[in-house]
């Protein structure tokens, strides 16, 4: 069947009723829309599957150094205490 945007050349069916798909606002019935994970009501058309990498949770990382130790003290030179020959 040819997709419509009016409900025209609709013929009636018993227990279903017409409604406008959420995406492409084309009129479908109730019997062949589909409930997406967001919520939407569809078409078949556009109905998409839930991406797999929306439930990937994460790994914990240990980020600990294997030792430490502290700062050394600075140590400054006074005047004259660089000579050229130490260069």
């Amino acid at each position: 069947m040819r997709r419509q945007r009016g409900w025209h050349g609709r013929s009636y069916r018993p227990g279903d009723w017409l409604l406008i798909c959420d995406v492409c606002g084309f009129i479908i019935y109730a019997s062949e829309s589909y409930h997406r994970w967001d919520g939407m009501i569809v078409c078949r058309q556009d109905f998409e599957e839930r991406q797999p990498q929306d439930h990937v949770r994460g790994v914990a990382d240990r980020q600990v150094v294997p030792f430490s130790r502290p700062e050394a003290v600075d140590s400054f030179l006074g005047e004259n205490e660089v000579t050229a020959a130490s260069l």
